[in-house]
């Protein structure tokens, strides 16, 4: 009795750990079922999977924070700059004709990435439009045109693109620099001002006398740089200013300068003379040296 007794303890041992063994094992292959399907469905949230489909995390990857653009609808300029934007909304500070509203949400207004991808295959792209950045018709005729590289959508029925840029008003004057020299004997007249934040364009004035004001005038020409050159045939003194401007606001002029152009004055026909001179010259020369040739070959 004594050694069964023995070796029933033995076999009920044996068969708990069998037991405890089963169960580790059961509990370890859940965990990694566990571990390998948590990151697996993250993955999914955040990035493409593998079949290309864009998944709701990055569904507005194309935009960016800080971009911007105008748009003219029948004659008001609205302006938006992109403030934030998350897997199912954007949000960005709006303007009428150049001046801060308030912030606004704009998500049905840009495509988002699944979208945009399936108007590229079914319209297509035309490049060269609205700012020289491709986009895509998704009408018929024009009736919707969306920038492919953001997906925003920048013509749709009266709303038609301005530009890509926030058109604000323009707080101060150019300020014209002194013309030098001065007086000039050159007919090229050389204008430099300084720069304008928000400025696009800048717009050019001549008179006879002095400019203080340039209400009424128009422009003899305009520049997108800061100078510009303006060329003189007769000899007299010339007054100058600029103004500066955007697609919606125009500063005042600026200080006004002025030149005393004295052109060296020239004979009636000399440059004709000089090349008539000059052919004579080379005439000579090669009769000259035509006939010594002749004289040493005798």
């Amino acid at each position: 009795m004594e050694v069964i007794s023995i070796t029933n303890k033995k076999f009920n041992n044996r068969r708990g750990k069998n037991w405890f063994y089963l169960l580790t094992l059961i509990l370890i292959f859940g965990i990694v079922l566990c571990l390998g399907s948590f990151p697996t469905n993250q993955l999914n949230n955040q990035q493409e999977n593998s079949d290309g489909i864009q998944l709701e995390a990055s569904s507005y990857s194309y935009i960016s924070v800080g971009d911007k653009w105008t748009i003219n609808g029948d004659g008001t300029y609205y302006s938006y700059q992109v403030a934030t934007i998350t897997p199912t909304s954007i949000w960005a500070n709006r303007f009428t004709n150049g001046i801060f509203q308030s912030l606004e949400e704009l998500t049905s207004e840009v495509l988002n990435d699944e979208d945009l991808d399936y108007m590229i295959i079914i319209n297509g792209i035309r490049t060269a439009h609205y700012g020289g950045k491709d986009i895509l018709v998704t009408g018929p005729s024009d009736v919707v045109v969306v920038d492919v590289g953001t997906g925003i959508m920048v013509k749709t029925g009266l709303f038609q693109f301005v530009s890509w840029d926030i058109p604000l008003q323009l707080s101060t004057a150019p300020v014209l620099q002194p013309i030098t020299p001065n007086p000039t004997n050159s007919s090229v007249i050389l204008l430099e001002w300084n720069n304008i934040d928000y400025a696009t364009d800048y717009y050019i004035y001549r008179s006879d006398t002095t400019i203080t004001s340039t209400v009424g005038m128009t422009a003899i020409g305009s520049s997108t740089s800061l100078n510009y050159k303006d060329i003189i045939t007769v000899n007299d003194e010339y007054f100058y200013a600029v103004t500066a401007g955007n697609v919606l606001h125009n500063s005042t002029n600026s200080n006004c300068e002025s030149v005393v152009v004295e052109i060296a004055a020239q004979i009636p026909g000399f440059e004709l003379l000089v090349i008539l001179n000059g052919l004579a010259a080379v005439t000579i020369i090669f009769l000259y040296k035509k006939q010594n040739y002749f004289k040493n070959w005798r």
